[in-house]
């Protein structure tokens, strides 16, 4: 039987259309900026995550993930926020190396509920465990609705707000992950779209002494008991702070971010409860808000808090509070807030101190805001 041109090209496509049914895409494959984060909650059993040059199944780089030890009482959570629309994705995999016996499930976050989806414990044995997969189509997750049965199917997927990897049941190391795969609709990864510079020590400016001007914000009096110094650091107080009420300290002065591309602070938490921090910005001739994500802050531990001044993972009241827009007019700085908030489920009360302040240089980007449309 002879085939036409016309045959011929239909049989590509099924022969493409297939392959991608098959294999899906590599969505985050961690060759770009990290966006990703230890998931703010207590007890989270996550220490730390960074971008190495080492584990990988894919590129040149995996995620490598610092795990305490799980168990019955205490889990770890990294994950990744902001606003996805999963609705065309058929199927979710990525590769997972552990040092020891662990187990691991994914979880959602949808709807304007932040309603909680969540896959059955897959075992992983020690080294590679790759094509870990999950269906977004099929009943095999877990909610409150079927009272954590695995009956589930997740529901309000156009508006995603969390993706996150949950740990448990495994001994304290090193877990690496890499080559996240989407089966289905092409789904744009914002850790690809925006400039990458790897953090470079050399092009730090210390800034620390932008600080002198810290004061609490008048409209969070009740959370911020106020400013100390201790030494040579500054001190920051809280009080009874929750997930929603927060403290709030500010530095007002007109500044030009314009050649940096990141700020780096390291923060400690000088007390004995979680808490959790994120940098509010006011730019422009209108002082807009713009605020960063939140960085968990564990109980007497410091961290290193790296906000990308590029990525547009802040939010606005324009966005609906959703992670999802650029610092625009970074030439224009009008004032910037530590916003101190505590953890969902309980109250914190305490002080944080401010370790280090810097910027890096990088290279300029300075995206425009969208136009406002005009009223008829």
């Amino acid at each position: 039987m002879k085939l036409t041109a016309k045959m011929i090209v239909i049989c590509i496509m099924v022969i493409s259309l297939s392959a991608v049914s098959l294999y899906g895409y590599v969505w985050e494959g961690f060759e770009k900026e990290n966006l990703w984060s230890v998931t703010v909650m207590k007890g989270n059993a996550v220490n730390d995550i960074k971008i190495v040059k080492s584990q990988q199944t894919e590129g040149k780089q995996s995620l490598e993930v610092d795990l305490g030890k799980t168990g019955s009482k205490y889990k770890g959570f990294l994950s990744r926020e902001g606003s996805m629309d999963l609705s065309g994705i058929k199927e979710i995999q990525f590769d997972i190396y552990i040092e020891k016996p662990l187990q691991v499930s994914v979880g959602l976050s949808t709807g304007e509920d932040w309603g909680w989806y969540e896959t059955k414990a897959f075992r992983l044995k020690e080294g590679w465990n790759k094509n870990i997969k999950m269906n977004l189509d099929k009943k095999e997750w877990k909610s409150a609705a079927t009272g954590w049965e695995l009956n589930d199917q997740p529901k309000n997927l156009k508006d995603t707000k969390k993706i996150a990897i949950v740990f448990m049941q495994g001994r304290e190391g090193k877990v690496y992950i890499d080559n996240v795969r989407f089966t289905g609709k092409n789904i744009a990864n914002p850790a690809y779209t925006m400039p990458y510079e790897p953090l470079d020590t050399t092009k730090l400016v210390d800034e620390y002494s932008l600080l002198e001007e810290l004061s609490v914000a008048g409209w969070a009096k009740e959370k911020s008991p106020g400013v100390k110094k201790e030494g040579k650091l500054y001190s920051l107080q809280y009080s009874k702070v929750d997930n929603v009420g927060k403290a709030a300290y500010k530095v007002q002065m007109d500044m030009d971010w314009t050649d940096y591309s990141k700020l780096v602070m390291s923060i400690k938490n000088d007390s004995k409860q979680y808490c959790c921090i994120s940098m509010g910005i006011q730019s422009g001739n209108g002082w807009k808000w713009y605020e960063s994500p939140q960085y968990l802050l564990k109980p007497g531990k410091s961290t290193e808090v790296e906000v990308l001044l590029t990525a547009s993972n802040f939010k606005t009241e324009d966005t609906d509070w959703k992670y999802v827009t650029n610092l625009f007019e970074k030439n224009n700085i009008k004032g910037i807030h530590f916003l101190i908030y505590g953890v969902y489920g309980s109250t914190s009360t305490g002080n944080i101190l401010i370790e280090s302040f810097k910027l890096m240089k990088g290279k300029p980007f300075s995206p425009q805001p969208p136009e406002e449309e005009e009223e008829e």
